[in-house]
């Protein structure tokens, strides 16, 4: 074993090839935000995601354009002298998004989620397998949503921007699901 090897270390699975030409795309098409109260359990369940919205714990926003690029690595200091003076500790991660769908309503909304936190359900464009998917993250978010734009001319549309961001363990990546259609499209 090699030195520091202990510290950190879990069960490596093994790594899963993706079929010929069925490689993930982007496209995030559509945002939940989600309150921490939920009871969700099974994120691709149409029916907990339905009483989520039922009882006012979950709004989606579609229509919408998202980005989630790479984290940025959080290092620290290693507990060990020997081998690497800093290991990963985690990862700083955002979210950004256009909202066109601009209305005094939704300045009200996009309001009080700037004042509230909040959990996040992403929905990525349909995969070239034919299923959507989407990906929770059910961290300490904070949303920064910035009042509508106004263009200089009139042939350039009005949007919100917004972005999540979170700080995330070594192990806690948004974890991929099949997501129901019906629920935001």
């Amino acid at each position: 074993m090699a030195i520091g090897c202990s510290y950190n270390c879990v069960e490596l699975p093994d790594h899963e090839a993706v079929q010929c030409n069925l490689f993930p795309k982007g496209g995030v098409l559509a945002l939940g935000v989600l309150e921490c109260d939920h009871e969700i359990t099974d994120f691709s369940n149409e029916a907990q995601l339905q009483n989520a919205i039922d009882d006012g714990k979950l709004k989606i926003i579609k229509n919408i354009k998202g980005i989630f690029p790479p984290g940025e690595p959080q290092e620290g200091e290693s507990p060990t002298a020997c081998g690497s003076v800093t290991i990963l500790d985690g990862f700083n991660y955002s979210f950004t998004f256009k909202d066109f769908n601009v209305s005094s309503g939704n300045d009200d909304f996009y309001e009080k989620v700037n004042a509230r936190s909040k959990e996040l359900i992403w929905f990525e464009c349909k995969a070239v397998d034919g299923v959507f998917k989407g990906r929770p993250v059910t961290e300490t978010l904070s949303w920064t949503v910035s009042a509508a734009n106004v263009p200089e001319l009139n042939t350039e549309k009005q949007f919100y921007t917004g972005q999540v961001a979170w700080t995330a363990g070594i192990d806690e990546f948004p974890t991929l699901f099949d997501a129901p259609e019906a629920i935001f499209t």
